[in-house]
């Protein structure tokens, strides 16, 4: 579920992509509570604050019950998960889930910045109905290469398989993985997993930049 918001005072939210915001909607009637989510627009949309929220437990089993004209209070922008800190020739972002969503916001960032850097997207999910962003992610600059890895794709599914390991980094990225900064995102025990297997292809740790998060 996608949420966009304006702001009332018609006050733009600067922020970097990829920092994250405390969103508490305003729903007569339904579950409200504080919670923290990705900011997932580019910046470049200054008078749009968009999160993307998975239906999952707590306050985002409601998230469906969210109707047009709901309000939401907005206390942000917060954290350093972005790519604007770091001086980076090659990007490798990878991705788990909902973890997409601060990948998201620096692709929307480059792709409206006119920025053609080379980028490699290796993206995890159970099947290919859970894949978020879908089709704006098919349809993105020439610079960037979507690779998606299912664990339990279909029989038709031609593309990789399982879980992110070395081998599936280093086949998407060759030359370029000693030389990209990574952005990694994900569930907890998928982040584990990617980090010792960057760490056995030898990418030095100082290149690589993660957020955790809880759902």
């Amino acid at each position: 579920w996608s949420l966009r918001f304006e702001p009332a005072d018609g006050r733009a939210l600067p922020r970097n992509p990829g920092q994250f915001m405390f969103l508490r909607l305003v729903r007569p009637g339904r579950k409200s509570e504080t919670h923290p989510f990705t900011i997932a627009a580019s910046p470049l949309e200054p008078g749009i604050v968009e999160a993307t929220i998975k239906k999952s437990g707590n306050f985002t089993d409601t998230i469906d019950q969210t109707r047009p004209g709901d309000t939401g209070r907005i206390e942000g922008p917060f954290g350093r998960f972005s790519l604007v800190h770091h001086e980076v020739k090659h990007f490798l972002f990878i991705a788990g889930g909902v973890g997409i969503t601060p990948i998201m916001s620096m692709l929307r960032y480059l792709r409206d910045t006119g920025d053609g850097r080379p980028v490699v997207l290796l993206y995890g999910n159970k099947t290919a109905n859970d894949i978020i962003f879908a089709s704006e992610l098919e349809h993105m600059h020439d610079s960037v290469r979507v690779v998606h890895v299912l664990s339990r794709p279909d029989p038709a599914w031609t593309g990789p398989k399982g879980h992110i390991t070395r081998a599936i980094i280093e086949d998407a990225t060759g030359e370029y993985l000693q030389k990209s900064h990574v952005f990694l995102c994900g569930p907890a025990v998928m982040m584990t997993a990617v980090l010792r297997e960057l760490r056995e292809a030898g990418v030095d740790r100082r290149r690589v930049h993660y957020e955790r998060f809880t759902i």
